[in-house]
């Protein structure tokens, strides 16, 4: 009797492990990344005041010629299968303009 529970008990162990490694060694199908501006310093306040100067920021035109207008590139693993790289929460054609104008706003535009 405590052989057979000795033996159950290890092989609950082993398959616990077994399921807890098992997602580990799965390869990444696509990287998603956050297109948010995120300054590395403080931005320093213009010597003009910003009521003078008027910015226009207005969303560009996706040219590429692409099926997938998230996806923002590739990368190579060490097998050299390509990876897509997406963007997580944006099109990229959103995103630029969005960091110009968040920094803008950041000096007092």
């Amino acid at each position: 009797m405590f052989l057979k529970n000795t033996f159950h008990e290890s092989l609950s162990i082993i398959f616990l492990f077994i399921c807890i490694l098992l997602p580990s060694c799965a390869t990444v199908s696509v990287y998603n990344i956050d297109l948010k501006y995120e300054p590395t310093k403080q931005a320093t306040k213009p010597h003009v005041a910003p009521d003078r100067i008027l910015f226009t920021i207005t969303e560009f035109k996706d040219l590429r010629k692409t099926d997938n207008e998230i996806i923002i590139g590739k990368v190579v693993d060490t097998k050299g299968k390509e990876i897509p790289i997406a963007s997580l929460t944006q099109r990229p054609a959103q995103a630029i303009p969005k960091a110009f104008k968040d920094a803008l706003l950041r000096v007092g535009f």
